[in-house]
């Protein structure tokens, strides 16, 4: 009896102390949070992810006259959401406007705030800007442009216009990339688009080199189908064909001419080029999305003629941008940049297992000394806050480099 009574007396202390400490259930806090607080001018959608153990709902109450000009879908639910849709409705006034999107929980409530850009925003080439026609370039029309991660500022250019290609992803219609074109040179001076193991897919490569770009009049685009018709040129893709390989469509539309530059082929784009371009894939595989900008510098005056007769620019100069997110990392930390320019000439191939991580690095620099090197701001709808870290700070080993 008395082994029996000291065995009841252990559990009891036991359960005591647990109840006294580390095994009494920790509370947990409701939550609420927009994984973007500002919109774009023209409209569109963002998520809201809620998080909660019990069962919420949804208020929005606005700031100023203007209302009903925002939806949460749903507006109720139990347990945690990461994709509550917020969908807003173009703003056609100057200035912005607010609304507050109040989660009502079990135990309190909690808020957050939405700010949509008025049409003043779009003076900085930021979202909602469109670029004006062009009386030289009857029927080159631009896009309303959006608030997207991998935006640089879109500002008016002789003979250009901004437009962007949707695909399917997962279902749904999906950004592809957009396209900064110049209709005087026949040549993008910058493609941007968002890239991650899911986007980038692992199908195969199409070769539809027959297809031309619908948004850009077929008399703007040079021709490609069979190549350039100069030797010693390749037509080198801005957005990878193998960035894109989550189906068939995604990637025809790397094959459009407006995708297309004029690249010295051996020694630029089937070396150093492509290895870059494998190495932005390899980090995209290692975070939740990477940004990226690939841009190319028009000549003062070198051009090439197709097999259709256009005079073609070929670019002195070729670069990427890239912004990383990753959700894991510090908050203070959480977009993380590099930029690579190249000279486009001929490049000799180093010794080595790994040849062109020297040569590459030699040629990395910060965000911030990319844009004074080429006159534009990357990353204009990247929040203040994580500007300095992002764009001025420069970690080659955080990039294998």
């Amino acid at each position: 009896m008395k082994a029996l009574r000291n065995i009841w007396f252990l559990i009891l202390a036991a359960v005591y102390a647990c109840a006294m400490s580390s095994c009494v259930e920790k509370p947990f806090n409701d939550g609420l949070r927009l994984r973007r607080e500002v919109g774009a001018v023209s409209g569109g959608s963002v998520f809201l992810a809620v998080q909660s153990l019990g069962s919420w709902t949804l208020e929005v109450s606005y700031q100023g006259t203007r209302t009903g000009w925002l939806t949460v879908t749903p507006p109720a639910g139990t347990g945690n959401r990461n994709s509550v849709v917020v969908s807003y409705a173009e703003n056609q006034d100057d200035d912005p406007r607010k609304a507050v999107i109040t989660a009502h929980f079990r135990n309190g409530t909690q808020s957050v705030t939405f700010t949509q850009l008025g049409r003043s925003s779009m003076d900085d080439g930021g979202p909602g800007t469109i670029l004006p026609p062009q009386g030289e370039f009857p029927q080159l029309e631009s896009d309303v442009v959006p608030g997207w991660m991998e935006l640089p500022a879109v500002k008016p250019g002789y003979g250009c216009a901004w437009i962007y290609h949707d695909m399917t992803f997962k279902g749904s219609p999906f950004r592809n990339y957009s396209i900064y074109y110049d209709a005087s040179n026949m040549m993008a001076h910058w493609v941007a688009y968002p890239l991650n193991s899911a986007l980038h897919g692992s199908g195969s490569r199409t070769d539809q080199w027959e297809l031309k770009d619908p948004k850009i009049p077929y008399a703007y685009q040079p021709y490609t189908e069979k190549g350039w018709n100069v030797s010693g040129y390749d037509r080198g893709h801005m957005l990878p064909s193998a960035d894109r390989v989550t189906d068939d469509a995604a990637n025809g539309q790397t094959f459009y001419p407006t995708n297309m530059s004029v690249q010295i082929g051996s020694g630029f784009n089937q070396s150093i080029w492509a290895d870059l371009e494998g190495r932005v894939r390899v980090w995209s595989d290692g975070c939740d999305t990477l940004y990226v900008v690939t841009g190319a510098v028009p000549s003062a005056g070198k051009f090439i003629t197709d097999r259709a007769g256009n005079r073609v620019n070929v670019p002195e100069a070729y670069y990427k941008a890239v912004l990383e997110y990753k959700s894991t990392a510090p908050e203070a930390r959480r977009y993380t940049g590099i930029a690579v320019y190249l000279e486009h000439k001929k490049y000799d191939k180093p010794s080595g297992t790994d040849p062109w991580k020297s040569t590459i690095s030699a040629n990395s620099m910060s965000i911030s000394d990319l844009e004074d090197k080429v006159g534009i701001n990357f990353f204009i709808n990247l929040p203040e806050d994580y500007q300095k870290y992002a764009e001025e700070t420069l970690n080659r080993s955080y990039w294998g480099l």
